[in-house]
């Protein structure tokens, strides 16, 4: 029987399986297999893995963000608010919704509606180092007239946005939107740069946030500007924010600050400090009122000033090339930043040192002079009195009624330079004073060390007489 028979096959006691048979079975048990890790990862992913998973979806689809909190208010000592915060359109530009081709063209046409300089515009956007979809502030303060044009025009305006946010505003003592007559003290606040993000993004601070440039916004920085919320927002596959989902935290609103200056005090002496100036010819002047009590500062003007609420609105490149090229620096408070020679007021310190170092008594008499002739110089080089004239012999209580110069000469040259400076810092001359406002500056006080430091052996003896009545002393 010819071979491959089945029946043959039977016959020699064997059954041969077709070829395909055994591979099947191979097959079968491998999809089982993979089947069964498919099935056991899915059940690890759906069920053991399952809240892992479906929280990283969320936060996919979710973002924090933070709630800014209102700044502090600043009152004076009455309670009258001298910077306060009120609602005003912001318009901002969302960078991924501006098109590079169009940018040009809407910058320029939102800086011909706002009156901005387009230049400026694009710095700011530039500047920027937040994500494409976070909107950026670019000018602050429109007029509800410019926020309905702008709202009117989006549709040719891609990427701008209009939104309500407070802003700083400034007052005086009537209530009048003028922050000139505290300018020095309160200062004002200003968008913080991207260095000064880069120190305080742990802080909380954001890419578009408002920092204390100057004054008391400065200094008390971290009291006034609060503690921020924390809400957690919806947000689209383009990553713009929609529904809030949950308010993780509620802001927390900054201090308020009462400070001890007397906003009418503070006008009495601006105007009293402005016809000084103007019978003196100067353009530049100090006052300071100070209760000698308690050594709280009542009023604080340095002229010229400036007006705060520009740089809260946000400041013009003009408007601030004009306050820096000004000679009379409007911008610097010139009652701490600059040093001044005290004047008859350090005679209480001459008066102090001869007492101490047992050059007079409080009888003792001296005799004062029209023109002192100062020891070891040459005949007729003599300093005047005040009067011109003198006032007889006098003690020291009769010499303070009078301020005569040429007794205090007399007084310093016996001291000695250094132990009347050593009084001098003793009395706290030449040191800060530590007034809660930046900038202050150290005083100078005549010694043979600071002589030396000029590069002279030591301190003439007319230098010597001058410093006894405050005007070889820079306090």
């Amino acid at each position: 029987m010819p071979h491959g028979d089945p029946v043959a096959d039977l016959n020699d006691g064997r059954l041969d399986l077709p070829p395909s048979r055994p591979r099947f079975i191979a097959f079968g048990v491998v999809a089982i297999l993979i089947l069964g890790t498919l099935a056991g990862r899915l059940f690890q992913l759906q069920v053991v893995d399952g809240e892992f998973y479906s929280g990283q979806a969320a936060a996919i689809r979710t973002t924090e963000v933070p709630i800014p909190a209102p700044r502090g208010l600043i009152f004076d000592r009455d309670g009258r608010p001298v910077a306060e915060n009120i609602p005003a359109w912001v318009v901002k530009v969302r960078p991924a919704d501006l098109p590079k081709a169009e940018r040009t063209r809407v910058l320029s046409r939102l800086g011909q509606l706002v009156g901005a300089d387009p230049a400026e515009l694009r710095t700011t956007l530039d500047r920027y180092r937040g994500s494409p979809f976070d909107l950026v502030p670019v000018v602050r303060g429109v007029s509800r007239a410019t926020a309905l044009v702008l709202a009117e025009q989006s549709a040719t305006l891609p990427g701008v946005v209009v939104e309500v946010e407070p802003i700083r505003q400034y007052l005086d003592e009537t209530g009048a939107v003028n922050g000139a007559l505290v300018s020095h003290l309160v200062g004002y606040t200003g968008p913080i740069d991207e260095n000064e993000l880069l120190e305080l993004a742990d802080d909380g601070y954001l890419p578009d946030d408002v920092i204390g440039r100057a004054g008391v916004e400065a200094t008390f920085e971290d009291a006034l500007r609060g503690r921020y919320g924390l809400q957690v927002v919806e947000r689209d596959a383009a990553g713009r924010l929609g529904e809030v989902i949950e308010t993780v935290s509620e802001p927390v609103p900054g201090t308020n600050l009462m400070l001890t200056i007397d906003a009418d005090v503070q006008r009495m002496a601006e105007d009293a400090l402005r016809w000084g100036m103007e019978a003196a010819d100067v353009s530049q002047g100090v006052t300071i009122v100070m209760n000698p009590q308690t050594g709280e500062i009542l009023a604080m003007v340095s002229l010229p000033s400036y007006d705060n609420n520009k740089f809260a609105a946000g400041i013009s490149a003009a408007d601030y090339a004009i306050y820096l090229e000004d000679a009379n620096r409007p911008l610097r408070n010139h009652a701490i930043s600059d040093i001044y020679p005290p004047g008859s007021t350090y005679k209480l310190v001459t008066a102090l040192a001869a007492l101490e170092e047992g050059i007079t008594t409080r009888t003792q008499k001296w005799q004062t002079y029209g023109c002192y002739q100062i020891p070891g110089a040459p005949a007729g080089e003599c300093l005047y009195d005040w009067n011109r004239a003198g006032f007889g012999r006098l003690n020291v209580v009769e010499a303070f009624a009078e301020s005569s110069d040429t007794f205090f000469y007399q007084m310093a040259i016996n001291v000695g330079i250094d132990p009347l400076a050593a009084w001098a810092n003793e009395l706290g001359f030449g040191q800060l004073s530590g007034i809660d406002l930046p900038g202050e500056e150290e005083g100078i006080i005549a010694s043979t060390e600071w002589a030396r430091q000029q590069g002279r052996e030591g301190v003439f003896t007319g230098e010597v007489a001058q410093a006894g009545i405050g005007q070889n002393v820079i306090a």
